[in-house]
């Protein structure tokens, strides 16, 4: 955690915001760029871990070693009451999803609309491209659900839709 690492020189460390983001995976990509630029002015104390990667082959012995009779759970169970309490301690407000919607919701994945003449709209979440597709096109979110699904392109059968004919909707 950061004030784990910056400890008792909080006075002296200047925090400051230098670029926003739309979306957060940019401001992810954006925090690597800076952290390796900063790592290689040896200047960085955080973020230590930005820029590493395992080989295949530690990745899979660490694999292994959290299968089978290696993983420090194998052979053991919940009882009924711990159960209980586990569903109990992640129910209603205390849920990290609790009242997330759209982008905010941590399994919403950023869709993409592509259409044939090149325009493309994307959005933060499947949900978000629904309602833009909906006010734009006129077509429902559960048709949007049904080209995610299929993959095909859209397919108008009313002259309402026909300059949606042809588009894609797809996860980025």
């Amino acid at each position: 955690m950061w004030s784990e690492v910056v400890g008792i020189n909080v006075s002296s460390v200047k925090v400051s915001i230098v670029k926003w983001f739309d979306y957060e995976e940019d401001a992810y990509k954006y925090e690597g760029t800076l952290t390796k630029h900063f790592k290689s002015l040896g200047q960085c104390q955080a973020n230590l871990s930005i820029g590493k990667k395992h080989s295949e082959k530690t990745k899979r012995l660490l694999s292994e070693k959290g299968r089978g009779k290696h993983n420090t759970m194998s052979g053991k169970e919940f009882s009924p009451e711990h159960k209980h309490k586990l569903s109990k301690s992640k129910t209603g407000e205390k849920n990290h999803i609790y009242g997330k919607t759209g982008a905010k919701h941590s399994s919403s994945k950023r869709a993409v609309a592509l259409l044939p003449d090149g325009y493309k709209i994307e959005a933060p979440s499947r949900n978000e491209l629904a309602n833009i597709i909906m006010k734009e096109y006129g077509i429902s979110a559960s048709m949007i659900n049904q080209m995610i699904l299929t993959g095909k392109p859209f397919q108008a059968r009313y002259k309402k839709h026909e300059k949606a004919r042809g588009l894609i909707v797809k996860y980025v």
